[in-house]
């Protein structure tokens, strides 16, 4: 933790304590493993959004303030519980403050928190945080949302929980998008494509609708006999997310009722032969679908 949080070699001081950490100080060479190594090989495996939150205590709540200054934009959402900034003599904070007053800052969410710790880590870590919550207050400039709190019924061992259950509630306070007391969606395709095009847009980065969401509104609308927007939304679907079995499979549902049978088999298809090279849990269940929609299979075999 010392070795890899912390971007300058010093001692722990706290409460009239001073602890020896000679290994300490190698943060930077930490950060360029994150950037140069990790992130891409977790992009390069994994269905990943292009959504990067960093979230640290402590140490680590230091070590995500410092990323958010030394890697501009490296990550969108900066999350820190109780960030020690008085490690060597406030130096990081120091050079935190005219940072956060610059154009330089990327980081478009930001939320800083400390609990009843003084007993723990000394008043520092109060004073501290409270001089970042200043200067973001100071700060005008509508790109950057942030927020804090104090949790006075958590130490310092506690706290993380809470803050970063209340930060991600304020990083992802826009995402739902809205429904009626009977919850339905309540908006067209188009309202919803503006929505998550909006949260994307504040977090800096491109954010399609959730394929869940797309999918729900497609089968609101087939319920309602709305089958060409109905079918929008179907076909919405399997183009920014080719690779799932189930929108075919969805689209399928759509097709059929407008009596496109043909189309409709072939939708079932695609779901069948995505959900068989996915090893998708669902497979059986599109397979019964194609079944039901071919019909059995005569004699010979046609």
């Amino acid at each position: 933790m010392f070795r890899d949080f912390y971007a300058t070699k010093a001692d722990f001081k706290a409460n009239g304590r001073t602890i020896p950490f000679p290994n300490s100080g190698h943060a930077d060479q930490f950060l360029e493993f994150l950037e140069k190594e990790l992130i891409p090989w977790v992009e390069s495996a994994y269905r990943t959004a292009p959504l990067r939150i960093l979230a640290g205590h402590s140490a680590g709540g230091y070590f995500a303030l410092h990323t958010m200054r030394a890697k501009p934009g490296l990550f969108q959402a900066i999350i820190a519980a109780s960030p020690w900034l008085a490690w060597d003599d406030a130096s990081e904070l120091n050079q935190l403050v005219p940072f956060l007053e610059s154009a330089e800052l990327k980081t478009r969410a930001l939320f800083v928190s400390y609990a009843n710790e003084e007993h723990q880590v000394g008043p520092e870590m109060k004073a501290n945080v409270e001089t970042v919550i200043s200067t973001l207050r100071a700060r005008k400039d509508a790109s950057l949302r942030w927020a804090s709190a104090t949790y006075p019924q958590e130490d310092h061992e506690s706290t993380s929980v809470k803050c970063y259950y209340d930060a991600l509630r304020m990083v992802f306070a826009d995402w739902p998008f809205p429904r009626d007391t009977q919850n339905n969606l309540m908006g067209s395709l188009d309202d919803v494509e503006a929505h998550y095009a909006r949260f994307g847009e504040r977090l800096g980065y491109t954010q399609l609708p959730p394929e869940d969401i797309v999918n729900d509104l497609g089968y609101e609308l087939l319920r309602m006999k709305r089958l060409d927007q109905s079918l929008r939304a179907f076909r919405y679907n399997t183009e920014i997310y080719p690779q799932s079995a189930n929108v075919w499979d969805s689209l399928a549902d759509a097709l059929e009722q407008a009596g496109k049978t043909d189309d409709a088999l072939a939708s079932r298809r695609k779901a069948v032969s995505l959900a068989e090279a996915n090893g998708d849990p669902n497979l059986e269940t599109f397979r019964k679908h194609l079944i039901r929609l071919a019909g059995p299979k005569k004699p010979d075999g046609k």
